[in-house]
């Protein structure tokens, strides 16, 4: 019996699922010099695909915020590999190896993020009250 895969193919959730997998031996590096700093990859790092399928099966609002935090989240790791890259906490090639892929997802979730917006912007705008009118007003000077 052939078992089928239960969410469609999304390019960008299976580069993610490769970043993880090239990510094994830069937090292997990592966390012999700075646990904090291997958390914090780890938690960056995780956060991207888990963000993303998330965002994958939701409409609306929730989508977009799902995707920008995916990317928020890859820029995270973008950083985290810099400073452990200049503190020579790895080496430029296991850095670049992570980083082309860091690259690709951070292109493929940018387009994803506007596409969102998109779908949100044919929504109704929606009438505040005078209450809500009042509290955003500025205040005199």
């Amino acid at each position: 019996m052939k078992t089928t895969n239960p969410t469609p193919s999304f390019r960008v959730l299976d580069v993610s699922y490769e970043l993880i997998s090239a990510l094994v031996p830069v937090v292997a590096a990592v966390s012999r010099h700075d646990r904090s700093l291997r958390d914090q990859l780890r938690r960056a790092a995780s956060s991207i695909p888990l963000n993303l399928a998330e965002g994958f099966g939701l409409e609306g609002g929730h989508k977009k915020q799902r995707f920008s935090t995916a990317l928020g989240s890859t820029r995270e790791v973008t950083a985290i590999l810099e400073v452990a890259r200049r503190w020579r906490y790895v080496s430029d090639a296991d850095a670049a190896a992570a980083q082309s892929l860091l690259d690709s997802i951070a292109a493929m979730t940018y387009r994803l993020v506007p596409v969102a917006l998109l779908r949100l912007s044919t929504r109704k705008p929606r009438v505040l009250g005078r209450r809500a009118m009042r509290i955003l007003k500025p205040p005199r000077i």
